[in-house]
């Protein structure tokens, strides 16, 4: 059992390597991210992901600010957190690993929400239409235990999809570390379905029904505008990042996990 996680480790990490290599280093471009609770008119997040030179920034814009950095060349993150002066390291090949781990507590889990979060079954339909003269797909990912409607739009970028998939998913693995996310395996399935139909998502809507009969449906959407070109405030931006980067004090993973409260809403829609 030892030898074949190893030996899952060292695929995963040689996928890795070859997404972060095929070419999206000189990208550029921003997504403007909306999250919604149920069907509350105002977003409960909004964040700003910007894609420049093979780094990708995600700025949480509401509540408490975090910044996150992800060198996809070097396979590294890093969390700052500007309130409290601080920042943190991560190899993305740590994450990995912890994810895994958190997949192999899930498989023994009675957790049946938690389970199926780690190793998803979906059966998946597709519909292409036009829209306002656009072509745009609508994906549908449902299972008993959660369902993904996601409505997408066709692009003839293929370093885009390929930069929006890497950042995706090492995203989902690392908001799964944080308190009250779970396990990445659904969102994972569901960047791949884009990835493979070249497709950049412009609204996904996740919903998990109730557990028992007198429960709530839980319906998490996000909002995503894409912008292929970016703008002075953010290269101020990119510029501030780097500021704190080089000031801030370094701490543990441990250490900036528990002492930042990080809203679990704002994994749902990345």
């Amino acid at each position: 059992m030892h030898c074949c996680r190893c030996f899952a480790l060292q695929l995963v990490a040689v996928s890795l390597a070859a997404f972060a290599l095929g070419g999206a280093e000189g990208q550029e471009f921003r997504i403007d991210t909306e999250i919604f609770i149920g069907e509350e008119k105002e977003p409960a997040a909004e964040t700003l992901t910007i894609f420049s030179q093979g780094l990708v920034y995600d700025f949480l814009l509401s509540g408490q600010e975090e910044i996150t950095m992800l060198d996809t060349v070097r396979g590294r993150f890093t969390l700052i957190d500007p309130a409290r002066k601080v920042k943190c390291g991560l190899a993305v090949q740590e994450v990995l690993e912890q994810t895994l781990s958190l997949e192999a507590h899930a498989a023994e889990s009675k957790d049946a929400l938690f389970m199926f979060a780690a190793a998803p079954q979906f059966e998946t339909k597709v519909e292409e239409t036009m829209e306002n003269g656009q072509p745009i797909v609508r994906l549908n990912l449902t299972a008993r235990t959660m369902e993904y409607a996601v409505v997408a739009r066709p692009t003839d970028r293929p370093e885009a999809t390929h930069a929006f998939r890497y950042f995706a998913d090492q995203f989902a693995r690392l908001n799964a570390l944080r308190p009250g996310n779970l396990p990445p395996g659904a969102r994972l399935a569901l960047n791949k379905a884009l990835a493979e139909r070249k497709l950049l998502p412009l609204e996904i809507t996740r919903t998990i029904p109730p557990a028992t009969p007198l429960g709530r449906k839980l319906v998490v959407r996000s909002r995503h505008l894409v912008n292929w070109s970016l703008s002075g405030e953010d290269r101020k931006k990119i510029d501030r990042a780097g500021t704190h980067l080089a000031k801030f004090e370094s701490v543990s993973f441990e250490e900036y996990r528990t002492q930042s409260a990080k809203p679990a809403v704002k994994t749902a829609g990345k």
